[in-house]
């Protein structure tokens, strides 16, 4: 139910219909995309992609260039922010593919 509400408003085929409408969409894409597609595993990928994605950005300027602490963690902040939005990039694509199926099946 969490997941679903992030995703409120991210899709254009579902704007003009309810809020509860759109969450139960997205809980039906989510389940088509992760349980009858079984791409559960890209999902994992998606989040080690993004974790990594995250610590290459905090660390590689402390290794090469030994910086002050508050400019390592300005570089920590927006490492964590680059993450959060590359994730959930990724994983609303992976929605989307889901939620196509559900809404040709729904027509």
């Amino acid at each position: 139910m969490l997941r679903e509400k992030e995703f409120v408003g991210y899709f254009p085929e579902l704007r003009g219909r309810s809020t509860e409408e759109q969450i139960s969409l997205i809980g039906c894409a989510r389940y088509e995309v992760f349980v009858r597609q079984g791409r559960g595993g890209r999902a994992a990928l998606v989040l080690v992609v993004s974790f990594l994605l995250a610590a290459a950005v905090a660390f590689l300027p402390l290794v090469f260039w030994r910086t002050s602490f508050l400019i390592n963690s300005m570089f920590i902040a927006v490492g964590v922010f680059i993450s959060m939005h590359v994730y959930k990039r990724l994983y609303g694509h992976l929605l989307k593919q889901g939620l196509r199926h559900v809404l040709e099946n729904q027509s």
